[in-house]
């Protein structure tokens, strides 16, 4: 079973998740709000705050997995643009958790 994520690690991962479905994932323009992968998470979080952190865990690795074949400019672009909005890179993630989630 993966280690519990901290409240800071959490929110990092978290925000990461609010940008990039909003810029990366189009969910804006297919999903009602009450669906998006935010407000989902938010619901989980007062119902089952464990597996809160478990699907949140298993939406960074679905962003990694479904970004492997991205080249390293393709990359660099997505985190100039997660950056911007002061939230961790897809590059971090992948330096931290292709192997670990």
């Amino acid at each position: 079973m993966a280690a519990v994520l901290s409240a800071e690690e959490y929110d990092e991962l978290k925000k990461f998740l609010g940008v990039y479905a909003s810029h990366y994932m189009d969910v804006d323009n297919k999903l009602p709000p009450h669906l998006r992968p935010l407000a989902l998470l938010e619901l989980l979080e007062k119902r089952q705050p464990k597996e809160a952190q478990f699907r949140l865990r298993q939406a960074i690795n679905d962003v990694i997995e479904q970004t492997r074949h991205l080249n390293y400019e393709e990359v660099q672009k997505i985190d100039r643009e997660l950056v911007k909005h002061r939230t961790i890179t897809l590059s971090e993630l992948r330096r931290r958790y292709l192997v670990r989630i």
